[in-house]
């Protein structure tokens, strides 16, 4: 076991081996490079790792969630924050929630719908974000859950005067091509000011 542990772990101290101290910086740290890393090996082994640390594992993935680029990496983390059941959604919707940083709430939305995707009041709130990266990922995320619920709320904010959600909303219900949007849509195109949403609306 200890040699396990020891493949990932260059800096730790004795300590930290022996108590399997997760909440150290330069474990989570460590554990992070490895699970990030282009070498799949190591990838595999941080991940079977990660996931033998139960709940320990929470705040690491969470940060892999906020702070990673890469979309593959965020997904494997959600995944594991997602095999905790109730525990990994309540934390999730918790990242979300409590996050501050436009960029990190976009990363967060780009996958919270592997943990969970009843999310209608996260939805909501996030679709009308001030920032363009957060509502961008908010809308993606209305795609990719498409329940008829979504699609409700995807109807009322096309309707909306704020005419850049009113945008992407009209282009989210076309991707989903729901129906009962259509009588939405054409009352958008024979109703509203805007020439930009009316030009979404003919698509």
């Amino acid at each position: 076991v200890l040699g396990f542990f020891v493949f990932f772990f260059k800096q730790k101290t004795a300590y930290e081996i022996y108590q399997c101290d997760w909440s150290s910086d330069v474990c989570s740290s460590d554990l992070m490079e490895d699970f990030s890393a282009e070498d799949m090996e190591k990838q595999q082994a941080a991940y079977q790792l990660a996931s033998s640390m139960g709940p320990e594992a929470l705040r690491m993935l969470g940060d892999m969630i906020r702070r990673v680029d890469r979309l593959h990496v965020r997904q494997l983390a959600a995944e594991l924050v997602a095999n905790l059941g109730p525990e990994g959604e309540k934390f999730i919707r918790s990242e979300l929630m409590g996050e501050s940083r436009p960029d990190y709430r976009a990363r967060i939305l780009d996958i919270i719908d592997a943990v969970s995707t009843d999310l209608l009041t996260e939805l909501t709130f996030s679709l009308s974000d001030t920032s363009d990266i957060v509502s961008r990922s908010a809308f993606r995320l209305a795609e990719r859950i498409a329940t008829p619920e979504v699609v409700r709320i995807l109807m009322a904010f096309a309707k909306g005067e704020d005419e850049k959600t009113a945008v992407f909303a009209i282009s989210s219900l076309g991707k989903i091509g729901e129906t009962s949007a259509v009588d939405v849509l054409i009352n958008v195109l024979e109703d509203s000011p805007s020439a930009d949403v009316q030009l979404a609306a003919c698509r």
